[in-house]
């Protein structure tokens, strides 16, 4: 009995698959080419080579923005459901963002904020 169950999962998603395929075919362009000798869409050249090289602090600003907005999307939650958690949920929350403002001020300290 299991194993008619499973086929008929398998014959659903071939099915599905097929159709999804079959769709995507439908759907394309034509030439997908058609736009390769048109210049770029506002009409403005590029002055430089597309692999200039940036400076290591760029990559450092935007790692640590990206770790200091994750913190919000941690804290969102959290604050959600911040009547459920009551005391322990605030210590939890307290030492979380005891780290972060750890980490924080050693990027201070280290200069990573600077664009000097």
């Amino acid at each position: 009995m299991a194993s008619r169950v499973w086929y008929r999962y398998a014959i659903q998603l071939s099915d599905r698959t097929a159709v999804e395929v079959v769709e995507g075919m439908r759907a394309r362009r034509r030439n997908p080419w058609y736009l390769s000798d048109v210049d770029l869409p506002e009409g403005i050249e590029p002055t430089t080579d597309a692999r200039d090289r940036y400076s290591i602090r760029y990559y450092l600003v935007a790692m640590l923005f990206v770790i200091f907005d994750v913190e919000t999307v941690f804290m969102f939650p959290w604050a959600v459901i911040f009547n459920k958690l009551l005391l322990f949920g605030l210590i939890e929350m307290i030492v979380f963002i005891f780290i972060l403002v750890v980490g924080y001020y050693y990027a201070w300290q280290k200069g990573a904020l600077e664009w000097v």
